[in-house]
């Protein structure tokens, strides 16, 4: 299965300056990266290329699964981030607000849950070292 996923920030915060100085990998590059883990699976093997501001992300997973993350902080649109995964079963448009019902439903209302119910989660420190992990393999094949 090879899946696609494309994800442009367009927010006014995308002009801010750790973002102009250090680039898309480490603005929406996480965020990417973390969508298709979750859905995916681990990465076994990564590859990374940039060309006019557009970086793309090659993944293989474990899972065997491969995907493709194109990232770019630079998109002529006054909605917020867009993301567009593309598989085998077709085109999924993902709102990715924070006043969607989506993003409530399925990002605060667990992280709330395991707050209250002292529950670890699976987000956790651990899985932001994962994705700092693979960031900084994909920093070092654009250096």
């Amino acid at each position: 299965e090879i899946y696609t996923l494309s994800l442009h920030d367009a927010l006014p915060i995308s002009k801010s300056r750790w973002r102009q100085e250090r680039g898309v990998l480490l603005d929406v590059g996480p965020h990417a990266l973390d969508l298709l883990t979750a859905v995916l699976g681990p990465v076994a093997d990564l590859q990374a290329s940039a060309c006019r501001g557009v970086l793309r992300l090659e993944l293989g997973h474990e899972s065997g699964a491969l995907s493709t993350a194109i990232l770019s902080g630079h998109v002529p649109t006054n909605s917020g981030p867009i993301v567009r995964l593309i598989g085998p079963t077709g085109i999924l448009d993902a709102d990715l607000m924070p006043t969607s019902l989506d993003f409530l439903d399925n990002v605060v209302g667990p992280f709330t849950a395991a707050v209250v119910d002292g529950d670890p989660h699976p987000c956790d420190a651990r899985r932001g070292l994962e994705l700092q992990q693979l960031i900084a393999i994909a920093e070092r094949m654009l250096a």
